[in-house]
């Protein structure tokens, strides 16, 4: 039952209240940044995008990392975006709880700048740009934190 419900309580009811996005993970191929670097690009532009979970998995694999496992068993996750990561073992019709899209498009949330002008902010539009030292041992949560559209 969820919290806003009009039905009479009678006895014990579970409830289930979710605060925020929805809860979506994203694979990303160990041995690519490139692919790394588009996900985040495409995630940075995303509404919730930033709230996004990832996990490095390598490309045709036919097991999900361990890690999204536990975070499933935790309710973290809705929704699976696997980015053409995925082998055969692994398909939608798995005992997994969480939804699985298996393209590479962004398949969950919907993107930042034509949500906000439906919405009727048509306002003059500004944009900056972060440099990010690509070299550095930061420079994949730079990116994950500032997107990296325009440098590469």
């Amino acid at each position: 039952m969820s919290l806003l419900d009009d039905r009479a309580l009678r006895g014990q009811v579970d409830l289930r209240c979710l605060l925020g996005p929805s809860l979506n993970a994203v694979l990303l191929d160990r041995a690519d940044l490139s692919h790394a670097k588009q996900a985040i690009e495409d995630l940075s532009q995303t509404w919730g995008g930033a709230c996004y979970r990832l996990y490095a998995v390598e490309s045709g694999c036919d097991e999900l990392p361990d890690l999204l496992l536990r975070d499933e068993d935790a309710g973290a996750i809705n929704v699976l975006q696997a980015r053409g990561l995925l082998g055969p073992g692994v398909d939608d019709s798995s005992p997994h709880e969480f939804m699985v899209y298996r393209d590479g498009e962004i398949s969950t949330g919907e993107a930042l700048l034509p949500l906000l002008v439906s919405a009727g902010h048509s306002q003059d539009w500004s944009v900056a740009s972060a440099l990010v030292d690509l070299a550095g041992p930061w420079a994949i949560a730079s990116l994950g934190t500032l997107g990296c559209r325009g440098l590469f």
